[in-house]
This record gives C-alpha cells, sequence and structure tokens, in this order.
C-alpha cells in the first residue's frame, strides 16, 4: 500500500515497476487514480518515474484527492500498464498512524460515582 497526501503540489513514491530502465532514463508515464468502491470517481494526472536501481520514484502533482480514502491506482506507460497497486490518503505521519486520531477523545476526569450497597 502507498500513502499519499491530499496536496496539489509534488508528491513522491516509490514503487517497483513492470518497465526496463535504460541508464538514467526517465518517463513520463498517465497515473489513474479510482476511488475504492467507485468506478464513476477516476482521475488521470501525469506523473514522471526514475529508476534508482531496485526500485523506481514516481513524482506527480495536481491530484484531487479525498482524505482517509483508498485510492485504486494504474500507471500505465504509452497503453502499457506498469503497475497496479493501492493508495490510502491521509496527512499523518505513517510511522505514527492512529485510525482513530483526533474523533475520540478519552476524558482524563470523570464524574461517575456510585455506591456499593451490602
Amino acid at each position: 500500500m502507498n500513502y499519499i497526501t491530499n496536496s496539489t503540489g509534488d508528491q513522491s513514491l516509490d514503487l517497483t515497476v513492470n518497465y526496463n530502465f535504460s541508464d538514467n532514463e526517465s518517463v513520463n508515464v498517465m497515473v489513474t487514480l479510482s476511488k475504492d468502491g467507485n468506478h464513476s470517481d477516476t482521475q488521470d494526472v501525469s506523473g514522471t518515474i526514475i529508476s534508482n536501481g531496485y526500485y523506481s520514484t514516481l513524482t506527480m502533482s495536481g491530484i484531487d484527492v479525498d482524505l482517509e480514502t483508498n485510492y485504486r491506482m494504474e500507471i500505465k506507460k504509452d497503453t502499457n500498464t506498469i503497475y497496479k497497486g493501492k493508495a490510502f490518503v491521509t496527512t499523518q505521519t505513517i510511522g505514527e498512524y492512529e485510525i482513530n486520531n483526533d474523533n475520540y477523545v478519552k476524558q482524563a476526569t470523570t464524574t461517575n460515582d456510585f455506591i456499593i450497597f451490602e
């Protein structure tokens, strides 16, 4: 799973793609993002892939995505699909990710007094 933000600026992802790179080759690709479970909510953005040895780095910008949402991601070079995977959109740091971040607040004090009858 890949993690992206809802920023419209440049974003980079490290991927393993099905493409044979020449030395120092930069490849222009088309990235299709489709909201998981909704085939009608699809967008295409252009990107660039650079080989880094055993993995490649995709750089793209101008995406319009919803927070805390899964997307299917397909990358094509011309008509050939070179990558299929999923991406999750979040603004949280991945190492400290919490599913319920800021949704549930734990009370520090309680007013739940009770009496036990014997």
